[in-house]
């Protein structure tokens, strides 16, 4: 069964197990692949995709419809590894069944908006389903820009602290994040940039940080958009704080709110005001910069955005330089409770606790 899948497929398809055959066909692909067999690989993809078809348009397919998807995806991505005419010709049939069951670019941008719904309050869990859906349709696709997109979303893992498996993600669609298609869609750079930015400081590579807090600039403000820039500005500032650097916080965070008001993004606005808050933290006014971080932070909803875990810390961190130590702590463990599933900054969080403490003579 392990090293014949194609001789179990068959096996499976005499027995009327259809979805048995057609996953076994997908290992056989994936077996013959991996031992250079192309014949082989692209004759198990054929046969995979035949009967999915086949299933397909006797009403027999059993599975949901990620899992369709998913197995199509599946099959595509060994298709990709060899260029025969067999392939090609997979390739095709797997595209117009995928054609035949819905257009795969309305079923894209329904996949993203749940993703990003979920994914802006925090719902990391309900945003898994739709950002899977979307990285399996966007196999399926193979445009640039939207392989761009799957790679941007495949990159939010850092929240729930896969660092490794964000960084991958940003490496793979590298290639594809400058696109003039990716690009046309508001923030795309900002957001892909800012991440790989947070993602690399969390890592401990500091320098490969600011260089790409700059080319997320740097390319933001190369599309023409305001709101590109904005956004990129504040993320330039939530890098700043990260780096230690408050007057550059403040400088850039102004930035960001002036544009941001100007052209009517009040997200923006807020979210770079709670960064100038912590900016002043830094700079001998932690009194005013807790009050403007917890105004805003308990202004927009706790638990109903992300980063409330990242923000909650930054006004512990503020209270503490006031001598706050008792709301200092109590900010810190809003911050562990308000969203469990955000793990990004629990490292920090986590630490400034136990310097707190120790502050206190607790340990």
């Amino acid at each position: 069964a392990e090293r014949r899948p194609e001789v179990l497929a068959q096996h499976w398809l005499n027995a009327g197990a259809q979805d048995e055959a057609i996953s076994a066909w997908g290992r056989a692909a994936r077996l013959a692949l991996d031992r250079h067999a192309v014949r082989e690989a692209a004759h198990a993809c054929e046969e995979g995709i035949s009967l999915i078809h086949a299933s397909t348009a006797a009403g027999k397919f059993e599975r949901d419809e990620l899992s369709l998807q998913n197995m199509l995806a599946d099959l595509l991505q060994t298709i990709e590894g060899y260029g025969s005419r067999r392939a090609g010709a997979a390739r095709r049939r797997a595209r117009a069944l995928a054609d035949q069951r819905g257009s795969v670019r309305a079923k894209l941008r329904e996949a993203f908006g749940e993703w990003s719904a979920a994914s802006s309050v925090g719902d990391y869990a309900a945003a898994a389903e739709p950002a899977d859906r979307f990285v399996a349709l966007a196999r399926l696709d193979g445009a640039d820009s939207v392989q761009g997109s799957a790679q941007m979303i495949l990159m939010t893992r850092y929240r729930q602290g896969d660092l490794v498996g964000a960084e991958e993600a940003y490496l793979t669609g590298l290639p594809y994040f400058e696109h003039s298609d990716f690009l046309r869609r508001a923030g795309s750079a900002a957001q892909t940039f800012g991440t790989a930015t947070t993602i690399a400081w969390l890592m401990g590579r500091y320098d490969e940080a600011d260089r790409r807090s700059a080319r997320g600039l740097s390319v933001s403000r190369s599309t023409g958009n305001p709101y590109d820039e904005a956004f990129a500005l504040y993320m330039a500032a939530h890098h700043a704080v990260h780096s230690a650097v408050p007057a550059e916080v403040a400088r850039v965070a102004l930035q960001a709110i002036e544009l941001a008001e100007r052209h009517g993004f009040a997200a923006i606005a807020a979210d770079a005001r709670i960064a100038l808050g912590r900016a002043w933290a830094g700079l001998n006014r932690a009194a005013e910069g807790a009050a403007l971080i917890d105004q805003l932070v308990r202004g927009r909803g706790l638990g109903r955005s992300n980063s409330d875990t990242l923000y909650l810390t930054w006004l512990a961190e503020a209270y503490a330089m006031e001598d706050e130590v008792e709301r200092a702590e109590a900010a810190v463990e809003e911050a562990l409770a308000v969203n469990p599933l955000e793990t990004f900054y629990r490292p920090e969080t986590l630490r400034l606790r136990g310097d707190l403490r120790l502050r206190q003579g607790k340990i």
